[in-house]
C-alpha cells in the first residue's frame, strides 16, 4: 500500500518518530528507487483510527482500515488460514516471498505459487528502519493491549511464516483480504 491519506480523509503525517497513538507512517525505502514497495505504517493508521479510538479494547467483525473499497485488513484467523492452505507455519513463509534478489536464496526457493509477493521491507522503530531486507512484518486486526498488537511475520533465514505481537507504534507493511 502506498495510502498517505486514510479513507475518511484524514492526512496522516509522515514521523520518524512514531507514536502508538497518532497514525503515522513512513516510507520504508532504503534508497528511493525502493520507494515502488510502499509504505509502513503504525497501526492506529492501518486500522484507520484516530488517536482517543487506538485502546486496548478488542475490535469485532471486519476491519476495512486503510484498505479500498470492498478490501479489510486480516485478522490472526486469516493469516492461520493462509499458512494452513501453504502447508502450516514451518513453510507458509516460503511460499510468500516475492522472486527477489533481497531474499536469501538459501532460505528462499523463490517460487512465485501464490502471488503474495512480499519483500523484506522490515519494521520502522524508534531507531529508524530495522531487519529491511531480513523480515517482514505485516499488520492484521488483532489487538492485544493499548501498546501491542498482532502482526504476520517472514524471515529472512527461515521458511516459517506466523503470528507475532509488536509495538502498535512501529511500522508495518499493510496487506488487504478481499471481502466476500
Amino acid at each position: 500500500m502506498r495510502c498517505t491519506t486514510s479513507p475518511r480523509g484524514h492526512r496522516w503525517h509522515n514521523n520518524p518518530i512514531f507514536s502508538a497513538a497518532q497514525p503515522e507512517y513512513a516510507p520504508y525505502y532504503a534508497t528511493p528507487k525502493d520507494s515502488r514497495h510502499g509504505i509502513l505504517y503504525n497501526w492506529a493508521a492501518a486500522m484507520d483510527m484516530t488517536a482517543h479510538q487506538n485502546s486496548g479494547k478488542a475490535i469485532a467483525g471486519p476491519v476495512r482500515g486503510i484498505c479500498p473499497e470492498g478490501w479489510r485488513l486480516p485478522n490472526n484467523e486469516d493469516w492461520d488460514r493462509l499458512f494452513s492452505t501453504l502447508g502450516g507455519h514451518k513453510v507458509a513463509g516460503e511460499n510468500m516471498k516475492a522472486p527477489s534478489h533481497m531474499w536469501d536464496p538459501y532460505y528462499s526457493i523463490l517460487r512465485d505459487k501464490t502471488g503474495f509477493d512480499a519483500v523484506p521491507a522490515g519494521t520502522y522503530t524508534e531507531n529508524g528502519n530495522q531487519a529491511y531486507g531480513l523480515q517482514a512484518y505485516f499488520w492484521c486486526t488483532d489487538n492485544f493491549s493499548r501498546n501491542e498488537a498482532w502482526c504476520c511475520i517472514l524471515y529472512d533465514y527461515k521458511n516459517d511464516g506466523y503470528s507475532y505481537l509488536d509495538y502498535k507504534c512501529y511500522g508495518h507493511s499493510v496487506r488487504c483480504v478481499k471481502d466476500n
